[in-house]
This record gives structure tokens, sequence and C-alpha cells, in this order.
């Protein structure tokens, strides 16, 4: 009769050291690291250790994931480079929470709902602010619940500074949260309140450039200094006739507006606004956009109402639109069952 050896669960590959087992694990794309953990309780000690991604970035074989939220809190991640996307694992029941319309970030391999809207258990048919936060974290594959908001809100300015430190500020509610701003740290797990912004702002958009968190609005922005704590208006943006539209991002030391038929860019520092590009014209409706890599990823809808993504490539400061060069790089996300989604927020995660 054949002996059988049994592997150790200590080791990663058998007879192999574990220098190179982690190598090896470290080379598989990121869609695959849930079949990595069936494979034994090693391989998933390995693959949900913090460690092995920051690993992955360390020595380039991490992957930037494109993070389309729909409505309810349904996450659909898309690979550029496999050009393919699955499902996120639903929101476990347990957590009694299902948000709509929540704001998104993300910072590192984590993907961070905060607020939005949760079902009013006095009103049937209706809906009451949340102060949830929810945090997906992709290392371990699993939904956490956070340490809430000190007030519920909604459709608030909301941004990721160079430290991972999420900056919050105004949104609709029905009390002093208005005109409330707070940062929330991602690794120490706690809110710290920042000083009253000088006056309310109840639906807004957030960006962080330069050291400062912008809170854009129809009327003047408001400014937070993050090394004075202190916050400043911002008329330039207002001057310009901008509308607060959701898809706002900084490159480059600038802010880029996607204002549905075209592309503005801002240079803050000689308060200089640009048309920078029209969009194409099959895409009708701009729903959400995201920084990827030096590029932006652009998702919306065409005429006939189907899903239409798009890579947008930005300009270097020193290049200007060259009208001859492709800018618009049109993307084939399969499979095309994601048209009848409806996202409205995304973001990149790094894993």
């Amino acid at each position: 009769m054949k002996r059988v050896t049994q592997v150790s669960s200590y080791e990663i590959f058998p007879k192999l050291p574990d220098e190179l087992g982690h190598e090896c694990l470290m080379r598989v794309p990121y869609e695959w690291h849930g079949n990595l953990r069936a494979v034994s309780k090693r391989w998933k000690e390995v693959v949900n250790s913090p460690q092995f991604y920051r690993d992955r970035k360390r020595c380039g074989k991490w992957e930037q994931c494109i993070c389309l939220i729909e409505h309810y809190s349904k996450v659909t991640v898309f690979y550029p480079s496999q050009n393919r996307c699955r499902r996120l694992p639903p929101i476990p029941v347990e957590f009694n929470v299902n948000p709509h319309m929540s704001e998104c970030v993300c910072v590192s391999d984590k993907l961070i709902l905060l607020g939005g809207f949760v079902p009013d258990p006095n009103n049937l048919a209706g809906w009451k602010l949340s102060d949830i936060v929810l945090m997906f974290n992709f290392s371990s594959n699993q939904w956490l619940l956070s340490v809430p908001m000190r007030t519920p809100r909604a459709n608030f300015a909301c941004s990721v500074s160079p430290e991972g430190h999420i900056y919050i500020a105004g949104g609709q509610s029905e009390s002093i949260v208005e005109r409330e701003a707070a940062v929330y740290d991602t690794e120490e797990n706690r809110w710290e309140l920042l000083p009253l912004m000088k006056q309310r702002q109840p639906r807004c958009c957030g960006a962080f450039l330069d050291g400062k968190f912008f809170v854009i609005t129809h009327g003047p922005a408001q400014v937070f200094d993050v090394k004075t704590k202190t916050w400043t208006f911002f008329d330039d943006l207002r001057r310009h006739s901008f509308r607060a539209e959701r898809n706002v991002l900084t490159a480059h030391g600038r802010l880029y507006f996607f204002e549905g038929v075209c592309v503005r860019e801002y240079n803050c520092k000689e308060n200089v606004v640009k048309r920078l590009d029209f969009s194409p014209p099959q895409l009708t409706d701009v729903k959400c956009i995201a920084m990827y890599g030096e590029n932006v990823f652009v998702c919306g809808r065409d005429s006939w109402g189907n899903m239409i993504c798009f890579i947008y490539r930005l300009p270097t400061i020193q290049a200007t639109i060259d009208e001859d060069e492709q800018h618009w790089i049109g993307v084939e996300v399969y499979p095309r069952l994601l048209d009848n989604f409806k996202f409205y927020k995304a973001g990149v995660v790094h894993i």
C-alpha cells in the first residue's frame, strides 16, 4: 500500500523555504486569492495577513482594482488588467444595516462606506439618516463595523488625505451637523472633531489638495487647513461658475471637474480655470469617476441608458491637450449584464 506523506500545516509549500513560497503566493492575482484561502489553513493565514499585501506593494506585485458602488451598498470590483469584475460579499445580515447612498472612500486595501440613509423602522415607507461606518478589508475579504460617525448625515463632503485620514464636513441633517467637520483615523479607528465650518453646507462634495480639505458647493467653497486647523472661504470657485458636481478629483496639484459634456481643470495657485476637453459624444451622463494610476476611470451612461466606461488620460502639468491624441479610451466591461446596474460612486483600492 502506498504511503501518503502528510504535509505540515505550517509549510507554505512542502520542501520549499517559506520565503520562496511567500514569493510564489504574492504573484497570484487578487482575483484568485479566495481560491488560495481554500487550499489550507497556512495559505489562508498568509493571504489574510496585512503584511502579505504590504509585501505585494513593496515588490511591485500589487494591483489597482476599481470599486463601483451601487445603491443599497452593493459593490462590484472591476479588474481592468483582466477586464473582469466580481461582486463583493454582501453586508452580513447580523449587522442589521444596509445603507443607501453612502459616501465612499478607499484607503490602501480598504473600502469604506460612510453615512447615507437606512430604512426607518418607525416608518415602513420612509428612510432616516445614518451614522454607520462600514469597512471592507480586502486582505481578510470581510466586512467590518467601524466606529460610527458622531452624527448621522448624508450628501456630505468626504475625502482622504495622503496620510490615509478621512475628512468629512457638512451634509444633510436635522442638526448642527451641517457645519460640523471631523477626521477619522483608519489605523486608530477613532474620530476627532474639527472646528465648525463658517457656514452651513447641506449638500457638498470634498477634495484634498496641498494639505487642505476643500468643501465644494454651489456657493463659495470652504477650505480647512490641516496645519493651522482653521477654515477660510474660497470664493474663486464660485466666481468661475463651477457647479457642485459630485465628480471632482485632484491630480498634479489641481482640481478636475467632470461636468457632463466637458472636463474642466482648476489651478488653485494661479487661480486659472480652463476647459480641458470635451466628453465623447456617446457619453451622455457621467455617474462616477476614480483616479486610476495617472489616469481617470469614468463610468456613465449612453443615450440608451446602458453603462459605458472610459479611461481618460490626464495631461501632465507641462503638457497641453493635443487634439490629434486620443485621451478617451473605451473600456469593455465583462460581463455585459452590468449594464443594468446603477453605480453612483467609485474608488480604487491597492491590493
